[in-house]
């Protein structure tokens, strides 16, 4: 028990000092419209600020761009490389991974993510309903349209189509 005699003024000070110098700062690492006041005109409030885009895309490069983009994911296939990630698709369009991300946010109004897992739903539902893939299960489908577990092949399926992969068999099956 005497052993906290030692430690007892650490206990106590340190944490002391902690509250007494955090106290003492100014302004220490707030956003700015926590601390704006109208007695500080000088400060900016950050929420009236438009964010600045990286491109502005016109009408028709975002025509060409959805066109590549869909052709790229279409024709070639791309949404089935299972590790996809967005630098992938922006090397393959010729842009930077932030144009790419905007033009999907922004323009297409999607994220990258949802983008890609619409084309692999797409092609789930077709090969299900071919019957060229018959001798293979839902399963084995999923994981050749690019889902890599399947746990996720599921949830992005149903979140999709409100049905389960198996569910959606079933309803072209009657």
């Amino acid at each position: 028990m005497e052993y906290w005699i030692h430690y007892y003024p650490w206990i106590v000070c340190f944490p002391t000092f902690l509250a007494f110098y955090g106290l003492k700062q100014q302004k220490v690492r707030l956003p700015v419209s926590v601390y704006e006041t109208e007695a500080n005109p000088t400060i900016k409030s950050t929420s009236t600020k438009k964010r600045v885009y990286l491109k502005k895309f016109d009408d028709k490069e975002i025509v060409d761009y959805r066109d590549k983009v869909q052709n790229i994911m279409g024709e070639h296939n791309l949404f089935q490389k299972p590790n996809l990630v967005l630098t992938d698709l922006a090397q393959e369009i010729g842009l930077s991974s932030k144009q790419t991300t905007e033009l999907l946010n922004h323009e297409l109004k999607t994220n990258f993510y949802n983008f890609v897992n619409n084309y692999r739903v797409e092609e789930v539902k077709n090969r299900i309903a071919s019957d060229d893939f018959k001798h293979l299960t839902i399963l084995a489908i999923g994981f050749d349209s690019g889902f890599q577990s399947k746990s996720s092949f599921n949830r992005v399926f149903k979140k999709i189509t409100g049905l389960s992969p198996s569910e959606y068999k079933k309803s072209l099956d009657k």
